[in-house]
């Protein structure tokens, strides 16, 4: 009987005890959150609710449940260019393989056009925000470098043993006083596009490696149609500009537009090819003037050769995609003509600068996309409908799934007059002395001052616009 008593005595009083915890709990109101339904008709946690274990029977505390994994928010890497049309669908094409390939990045493109892009980059420098990696050219490079807004790159060349001979080059890529502020993305050079169905009805042949400025002369004598004044179809074209225009005629030349000392000074063979020049304009009404261009180009929205009003257009590779596309007559490629002085065959080449920003937020991710595209299948994109020349030259060469393959049925002349360019000898503030140097050239080729006057016009002021800093958007 005592031992009954006692196991009673303990029944009662483990009874007791949880009527009294319940009963203290429900006092307070209870450790565990209550649900109820809010005005708005949703069901929620109130919010004077205590947090804390849940108790079975109100007695053993059970564990909280485990909080919820929170999403990783993905790390934007800002991207800038002015790309637009076929080139800037590859660039957008190539962010999101690189968004593919790391999930959790996401590059951002920040486009604008060719002005817009270098102001925003100048504000941003001095802002202190700046995109991570952006493409830049060689007309703002060396400002960009000399206010210390480019990452060197050099070490980390040499840490992924990045072979920079592997792909094309200029100055503004390679290594200066040991440092290295950018990669080549893409290139260009100065070729001259032939419409074939022109030449033919000029009875004209198709011009081949090796012909020279008096073979391209003749030829455009024949292809032009009306006398002057009257003109309706042009021989040819020649732009008052350095890149794809009269720079290639001085480089072919051995000519040079800087002397040694880097001050303009356009030497005599340089005079010789800007009077070639002048004379097909003005001697021999084989192209039109630089007014005359301007009529014709309806002020730079028609595009002369593709509107078939031009039989030799001398140009860059950046104009074989629009002829790809929407050339209505069949047409060619051939490299520069030789000059018949010095034999040579020499264009103005480029490539396009990728840089990272000094005072970018994700320096060491915005290097990986860089050298992303640099890569094989990146750039085979970017040699996909020729859209750009690759920069990396095995792909650049391939004729079988690179840029050299057909058409036009002489692909590889791009290929071939890139491995023997010369560059375009970019200075501080190349932009106000290529404007200066233009705008007196073209009251030459326009007939209303003698060349000499030209020349001299263009070299005083573009060496005031050298002695000068200018802002790197300007």
């Amino acid at each position: 009987m005592i031992r009954v008593r006692k196991r009673e005595s303990r029944r009662r009083f483990l009874a007791l005890a949880a009527s009294a915890t319940l009963s203290v709990l429900s006092s307070c109101g209870g450790d565990t959150p209550s649900i109820g339904v809010q005005p708005s008709g949703s069901t929620s946690v109130r919010s004077d609710a205590t947090p804390t274990p849940a108790r079975l029977l109100g007695i053993l505390p059970l564990p909280a449940p485990p909080s919820p994994t929170s999403t990783p928010v993905p790390i934007v890497l800002r991207f800038a260019h002015w790309e637009t049309g076929p080139a800037g669908q590859a660039l957008t094409d190539l962010t999101q393989s690189f968004n593919r390939a790391n999930s959790s990045t996401i590059v951002q493109p920040e486009v604008s056009s060719f002005g817009i892009h270098f102001q925003n980059l100048q504000q941003s420098f001095a802002a202190g925000n700046p995109p991570d990696v952006f493409v830049t050219s060689g007309a703002f490079f060396d400002d960009q470098r000399q206010t210390n807004a480019l990452v060197d790159l050099g070490q980390r060349m040499t840490i992924d043993g990045i072979d920079l001979t592997s792909f094309w080059s200029e100055p503004i890529v390679e290594p200066i006083n040991g440092q290295l502020y950018a990669l080549p993305l893409w290139a260009a050079v100065d070729l001259v596009l032939l419409n074939l169905d022109r030449l033919s009805a000029a009875g004209v042949d198709v011009p081949v490696d090796g012909w020279t400025w008096s073979t391209y002369l003749v030829g455009a004598q024949k292809a032009t149609i009306g006398k002057p004044g009257e003109i309706s179809r042009w021989g040819t074209l020649i732009v008052n500009d350095f890149q794809a225009g009269w720079g290639s005629f001085i480089t072919t030349n051995s000519g040079h537009w800087l002397d040694s000392n880097r001050h303009l000074s356009f030497d005599r063979a340089a005079t010789e090819a800007l009077r070639w020049v002048a004379d097909a304009m003005l001697v021999h009404h084989v192209a039109p003037t630089p007014t005359e261009q301007h009529a014709l180009t309806r002020g730079g929205t028609l595009d002369p050769f593709l509107s078939g009003n031009v039989a030799f257009f001398p140009t860059g590779t950046w104009e074989i995609p629009a002829a790809l596309a929407q050339a209505t007559f069949k047409w060619d490629v051939v490299a520069m003509p030789r000059a018949t002085a010095s034999g040579n065959s020499f264009a103005l080449g480029s490539v396009q600068p990728g840089a990272l920003a000094q005072k970018g937020q994700q320096i060491d991710l915005a290097w990986q996309f860089l050298t992303f595209i640099l890569g094989r299948e990146s750039q085979k994109r970017l040699a996909g409908g020729k859209i750009r020349l690759p920069a990396l030259k095995e792909v650049a060469q391939d004729s079988v799934t690179g840029y050299s393959t057909t058409p036009p049925v002489h692909a590889t002349v791009a290929v071939q007059a890139m491995a023997n360019a010369r560059d375009l000898q970019f200075t501080s503030n190349w932009q106000a002395l290529r404007g200066d140097v233009v705008s007196a050239l073209d009251r030459a080729f326009d007939g209303r001052i003698s060349l000499d006057e030209g020349i001299a016009a263009a070299v005083l002021a573009g060496n005031v616009a050298l002695a000068q800093t200018a802002p790197i958007g300007e």
